[in-house]
């Protein structure tokens, strides 16, 4: 495994001579094979190693075992090593986030901290090609483009993932070859979680009916898929560039002259000036987006983020709506629209899909029993909170406010959907997980029509 690894590390340049290197070692096979073959090459690149553990308080006993078994392995190869204890579900519902996605910002906000106080210069993390294989299932599954399907970056940033080409077989026959023990995270063999549920059932499926090379044909699938993103972002950029009409502006002359392929990229790359994320603007909002550039000027479209894009003769802008702080509240009636004049919008809570006529900005599906109360689509009260359940429990409205940054005029511009101070949808923060189901319910929908 040894040449096969520093094969990857090169194939990738992941390490330079005298790299100083935190390694995430939560005491799995994994991990354990990881720091064990970073070992056995640091001669070679005259590394200097770190290891962190983070013992997440959750699994008691289990955890501390696995936190002695780090403590004696890293004394064993005369690694230094870095042990945290966080309370991550106590975190994980201070930040309205389930406690996996605390317990990786944990993890890598230590492992950044390590790597400052250690003068390092990257991150290895344990991901192998079975991770790989799993997390574009996934994503395939759910729905994706080019860039969901490239899988796990080998190199994100300072983060390096060395075993990135190296299969869970490998990896237990590396330890069992080496002689290394490792521990065994109980919570992996659960089938609650999509992702156990795609490791312990789904894939061997495959494996054994479809393609017994199932995890090698997917990563090269996620090689292809990296490449050909990477080539069409460079055509993208350059694209970019040259579309530019003065300052938060884009040429629709120049746009209309871009194949669709790197025309939808480009919006991508506009739309980046004003969002702190990309995960609420959908394929839908971008098509909306480029709708506009073969449309009449002074046409526009709402969007996520209080957004809205606008052509103006042949520049295409994107503004910032002015927050309003005049509060509203409507009753929504089952099958029928509402207009919310106070913010320009539509919302309607129907009992079977239906095609809206018009710039759909969200939709979500609830439980078809919610539709007999009286539902309100209304502005932020006191009182109001909303369940989670990575918390598993209610978070005040006022406390989620606060932690995505939205002062007083914000949040007044907020749509809630609302069964009295139960909050069923927080515009696009939140949605109550005691009520929303995947399909085969009460369907919301939250649009404003085209302009002309």
């Amino acid at each position: 495994m040894k040449d096969s690894v520093l094969a990857t590390i090169k194939k990738y340049n992941m390490l330079s001579e005298g790299d100083g290197v935190v390694v995430g070692l939560s005491g799995g096979a994994d991990s354990v094979s990881l720091i064990a073959v970073l070992k056995e090459i640091q001669p070679i690149y005259d590394l200097r190693l770190y290891a962190v553990h983070l013992n997440h308080n959750i699994r008691g006993e289990e955890a501390d075992r696995d936190e002695g078994f780090v403590r004696e392995l890293c004394t064993d190869m005369g690694v230094e090593l870095f042990v945290f204890s966080r309370d991550v579900t106590a975190e994980a519902k201070r930040l309205s986030m389930t406690v996996e996605e605390a317990g990786r910002r944990i993890r890598y906000e230590l492992f950044e901290k390590v790597l400052e106080d250690t003068k390092s210069s990257r991150i290895a993390v344990a991901h192998n090609m079975n991770d790989n294989a799993e997390t574009l299932l996934m994503r395939l599954c759910r729905g994706t483009g080019v860039k969901g399907l490239g899988g796990i970056l080998p190199v994100r940033g300072n983060i390096i993932r060395p075993l990135i080409e190296t299969s869970r077989q490998d990896i237990e026959a590396y330890c069992k070859e080496k002689g290394l023990g490792y521990c065994t995270d109980s919570t992996n063999l659960i089938t609650d979680y999509t992702r156990n549920k795609i490791r312990l059932e789904l894939l061997p499926w495959l494996k054994e009916n479809l393609n017994p090379s199932v995890y090698e044909a997917l990563n090269k699938t996620a090689v292809f898929m990296r490449e050909e993103d990477e080539y069409l972002d460079t055509l993208a950029a350059k694209a970019y560039e040259s579309c530019k009409s003065g300052e938060g502006a884009l040429s629709c002359r120049r746009l209309s002259d871009c194949d669709p392929v790197i025309r939808r990229r480009v919006i991508r790359l506009f739309f980046r000036r004003y969002v702190p994320s990309l995960k609420d603007i959908s394929a839908e909002h971008i098509a909306s987006v480029c709708s506009l550039i073969r449309g009449k000027s002074g046409r526009s479209v709402s969007l996520p983020y209080f957004l809205t894009a606008r052509r103006d003769y042949d520049r295409l802008v994107l503004e910032k709506a002015a927050p309003t702080v005049e509060g509203f509240c409507y009753e929504l009636t089952p099958n029928e629209a509402v207009y919310i004049k106070e913010i320009d919008c539509f919302a309607a809570i129907c009992d079977k899909k239906r095609k809206i006529k018009g710039n759909l900005l969200y939709t979500n599906c609830f439980k078809c029993d919610i539709i007999n109360n009286r539902l309100y689509l209304r502005t932020y009260k006191s009182g109001d909170k909303i369940y989670l359940k990575g918390i598993n429990g209610s978070k005040k409205l006022k406390k989620l406010f606060g932690e995505h940054g939205l002062g007083r005029e914000e949040r007044c511009r907020v749509p809630l959907l609302a069964l009295g101070s139960e909050v069923l949808w927080a515009g696009g923060l939140k949605t109550n997980d005691n009520f929303k189901c995947q399909d085969g319910g009460a369907y919301f929908y939250f649009w404003r029509k085209d302009s002309k």
